[in-house]
């Protein structure tokens, strides 16, 4: 299985608005998705976003990550995100919370 651990960090909390028009697409694009097998997000403040994903494998990430509403939050993230870090790999298993981050961290 394919994983991909990402971080968005707004510019702002003013631009969370804008962050959350954009997340609702992309959290429907995934759930339908082809190859996704699990999804978890989380916030550890107004400003930072987290997303752990697993997919069957790393072509069907790419593929859901270039088309549609993710496609379209990529290109317009300049005006509402400050960075964006992403990791992604092969695993044999989900990794927690933690164990993702940490990775993220170190890879990045």
């Amino acid at each position: 299985m394919y994983i991909s651990t990402t971080r968005l960090q707004l510019k702002s909390i003013w631009k969370i608005v804008e962050f959350f028009r954009f997340n609702s697409g992309v959290l429907r694009q995934i759930k339908a998705a082809n190859g996704i097998l699990s999804i978890d997000t989380k916030g550890t403040s107004f400003t930072n976003f987290y997303t752990l994903t697993s997919w069957r494998s790393k072509d069907d990430m790419l593929r859901f990550m270039r088309n549609g509403a993710h496609a379209a939050a990529m290109k317009n993230s300049i005006s509402f995100a400050k960075k964006i870090t992403a990791h992604g790999y092969e695993a044999d298993h989900l990794p927690s919370w933690e164990e993702a981050i940490k990775l993220l961290i170190n890879k990045s």
